[in-house]
């Protein structure tokens, strides 16, 4: 009873953030344009030309504009509060209280995705890409330990691939696909491998062919990856900035110009940004990964196969990918719980059966009402709740601008222009670089070709 209590209180309290306006800065400066283009216009060529986070192409964001209703007179942002009422609903209902030891490791798990959600509840209003690419994450790593066979795990191998077209940091979710496509083929399972693989490919070139048609690069901001010869192509050196500034911004240097620093001197400034609590998590994953290392070597030499082992390298990627690229908390936050929730599912298999009992209850409990603190504390600290109508995305002065007989909208101050001026830019000095492709918005942008 009280755990369906807890559950419909989150889901009640979900209902209601939906109904917030947005906050994410990034909302303002590209979100809610980018959902309206794709609401407007489809893929258009180009289009990263205008603005050059448009290129980034989430998944999510087409997720977001298919469930806009425009229709209803009013612009819905709330898919990221569903998606959170969706994830909240299946850790609390698939939760065993540890009762179960084969569940045990998908319990853990289970606290990333409430913990996470807590932890990033004022994202929630927002069409933000963050939150839906890292509480997958978290979704396939719990359900991964609860599925009892390679065919079931192969549909979450499938989500591991998508994961990856919602953000590009997510990407190393593809090595668990890795060993159970080798055991599949090891048992002949040649059709059960061509339907998930035809699915996986199919999501992977929807991805990939939109790239194309927004920047001209089949992986964006990747310039290597020059394949491509066709007039919409972003310039090279634009694509080139926009990777160097991700990483620099990723570790808070906020100066392109520093890109090439080395770890040791990067390092300190992003540790100096962190707070105490991140600080704590960063080092407890280094206590862990001693210990699991250690563990691992164990389980090796006994010659035990535990399952554990290869969520845990996974986890290792994850974490050195984000670690080593743009380490900005809110792009690999959830990696950061792997690991001790991993010592702590060992700890609990390995318990006497009382003992099991309230570890589980003391940290559901602790995790369940840290995330509740969050999540109340950020309902009561917001003025405007809205019960029928979602509250409309923030708006930002912005002044009008002919640009080959249309009407382009830049920022007055600052660089966000949120949803009602459409279509608009931050920087007015974009429109001097670029040029329409034909007679209308719907055909694209092409950058000037230089004198």
């Amino acid at each position: 009873m009280g755990l369906f209590c807890l559950n419909s209180g989150f889901r009640s309290g979900g209902g209601v953030i939906s109904s917030f306006a947005p906050t994410v800065y990034d909302t303002g400066l590209y979100h809610a344009q980018a959902v309206r283009w794709i609401n407007e216009y489809g893929c258009v060529k180009g289009l990263g030309n205008l603005h050059n986070r448009f290129a980034y192409n989430s998944s999510f964001l087409c997720l977001q504009a298919l469930y806009n209703w425009k229709f209803l007179g009013e612009q819905l942002h709330s898919m990221n509060a569903y998606i959170s009422v969706l994830m909240i609903g299946y850790a609390f209902l698939s939760f065993k209280f540890f009762r179960l030891r084969n569940e045990v490791m998908g319990d853990v798990m289970s606290l990333a995705v409430i913990l996470y959600t807590g932890c990033a509840v004022y994202t929630v209003s927002s069409p933000n890409t963050d939150y839906f690419a890292m509480v997958l994450v978290g979704y396939i790593i719990s359900k991964w330990f609860r599925c009892r066979s390679d065919e079931q795990r192969s549909v979450l191998c499938l989500l591991g691939i998508f994961c990856a077209t919602v953000k590009l940091s997510t990407a190393m979710m593809v090595i668990l696909s890795v060993p159970v496509f080798m055991k599949l083929a090891r048992d002949r399972k040649w059709k059960f491998i061509s339907v998930w693989g035809v699915a996986g490919c199919i999501a992977v070139s929807v991805f990939l062919i939109r790239n194309i048609i927004i920047s001209g690069y089949i992986l964006y901001p990747y310039a290597q990856l020059d394949f491509f010869h066709v007039d919409w192509k972003m310039p090279k050196e634009l694509v080139v900035f926009d990777h160097n500034e991700i990483i620099v911004w990723g570790r808070s240097l906020n100066d392109v110009r520093k890109y090439d620093w080395g770890i040791e001197s990067w390092f300190p400034i992003w540790w100096e940004t962190l707070t105490k609590a991140q600080m704590f998590l960063c080092v407890m994953n280094i206590v862990c990964f001693i210990i699991l290392g250690a563990e691992c070597i164990i389980c090796y030499a006994k010659h035990k196969n535990k399952e554990w082992i290869l969520i845990w390298i996974t986890s290792i990627f994850c974490l050195s990918a984000w670690l080593f690229s743009a380490p900005l908390i809110r792009y690999g936050r959830i990696y950061l719980y792997f690991q001790p929730l991993i010592l702590l599912g060992i700890v609990i298999e390995n318990a006497k059966k009382i003992i099991i009992r309230w570890i589980g209850m003391l940290c559901c409990c602790a995790v369940c009402m840290y995330s509740a603190f969050l999540t109340g504390g950020y309902i009561l600290n917001n003025e405007k709740i809205a019960i029928i109508y979602p509250a409309e995305y923030p708006a930002w002065e912005c002044s009008a601008n002919d640009f080959y007989g249309i009407l382009v909208y830049t920022c007055e101050d600052g660089d966000r222009t949120g949803w009602n001026c459409f279509p608009s830019i931050p920087y007015k000095k974009t429109l001097a670089t670029i040029e329409l492709r034909g007679g209308s918005l719907k055909e694209g942008f092409k950058a000037k070709q230089q004198a």
